[in-house]
C-alpha cells in the first residue's frame, strides 16, 4: 500500500518508511504447515447459566423475581439450550513473516493489525477458531416475538449468545490441548472487529475454515449468518 504524505509533513520531519515484513526461516521439525480445517460437529459445552443470567442483568443479591418469573426463566433456559446445536471449526496456518503492524501467513494473506501483531510477536502459527449454535435458536426467538412474549425472547437470545461463546471456549480448550503435545501454547484470542483487526477478516476466516460446511456464511457487511456464530484468531507460540 502506498503511503501519501503531504510535503509540509516531510519538510517538518523525515518520513520513515513503514515497517518491513521480516521473513521467518523454519528450522527442521518446527510447525510450518497449513493444516486442513478440522470440524467439530458436537462441542457440547454445558449450559453457561451464570453468564446467561449476568447477560440478563441478574444480580444474586439484588434481583428478586416476581411469582411465576422463576418458572418462566427456567423454561426459557431449558428451551433455549435445547435449541442450540454447538459446532465448530479450527485451522492452523504457519507465520511466514511479520512486522510491527502485520503478520504474513504462509498462504499469502497479511493480517494488518498492530495489536494482533504484538499479541503474536512470538507465534509460529496463527490459529483460526469458529463456533456456531445453528439457526434453530433464532427461529425460537422469532416465534416468541411473534406471539408477543418478549421476556422469553430475551432469555432465548441470551442463552444462544452465551452458548456460542461457551462453544468457542470448549473448542479453544481442545485445540490448546493438541498444541500442548507439540510444545506450543495458545495466546489469548482476538476477534475480527476488535481493536484494529478489521471486521472483514470474518469473510477470510469463513473461507479458511470452510464454514459453509457448518451452514455459516458472511454478509456483504461481514456479519455472520446464523447470527449466533463467533470467530476468533490466536497465535501458537513455543512454550517457554
Amino acid at each position: 500500500m502506498t503511503r501519501v504524505v503531504k510535503k509540509s509533513q516531510c519538510a517538518a520531519k523525515k518520513c520513515a518508511p513503514p515497517p518491513a515484513i521480516v521473513t521467518m526461516r523454519w528450522t527442521p521439525g518446527r510447525p510450518g504447515r497449513h493444516n486442513a480445517p478440522m470440524l467439530y460437529p458436537a462441542l457440547r459445552p454445558p449450559l453457561p447459566r451464570d453468564a446467561v443470567l449476568s447477560r440478563l442483568g441478574w444480580h444474586r443479591h439484588r434481583t428478586e423475581l416476581a411469582p411465576g418469573q422463576e418458572a418462566l426463566l427456567e423454561e426459557g433456559l431449558a428451551a433455549g439450550f435445547a435449541a442450540c446445536r454447538p459446532q465448530g471449526a479450527s485451522a492452523r496456518i504457519a507465520v511466514a513473516g511479520r512486522s510491527e503492524t502485520a503478520i504474513r501467513l504462509a498462504t499469502g494473506e497479511e493480517i494488518v493489525s498492530a495489536s494482533f501483531a504484538a499479541l503474536c510477536a512470538r507465534s509460529v502459527e496463527i490459529v483460526f477458531l469458529a463456533a456456531t449454535v445453528g439457526p434453530q435458536p433464532l427461529e425460537r426467538i422469532r416465534e416468541a416475538i411473534e406471539r408477543g412474549d418478549g421476556a422469553t425472547a430475551a432469555i432465548l437470545d441470551a442463552v444462544a449468545s452465551e452458548t456460542a461463546d461457551a462453544a468457542l471456549d470448549r473448542l479453544q480448550e481442545a485445540v490448546a490441548a493438541g498444541l500442548l503435545r507439540e510444545g506450543l501454547r495458545l495466546t489469548r484470542r482476538f476477534s475480527p472487529g476488535y481493536g484494529d483487526l478489521a471486521l472483514s477478516w470474518q469473510a477470510a476466516a469463513c473461507r479458511i475454515l470452510g464454514l459453509e460446511r457448518l451452514g455459516v456464511a458472511v454478509t456483504d457487511r461481514f456479519q455472520l449468518v446464523p447470527e449466533k456464530s463467533v470467530i476468533a484468531l490466536a497465535g501458537a507460540e513455543a512454550m517457554p
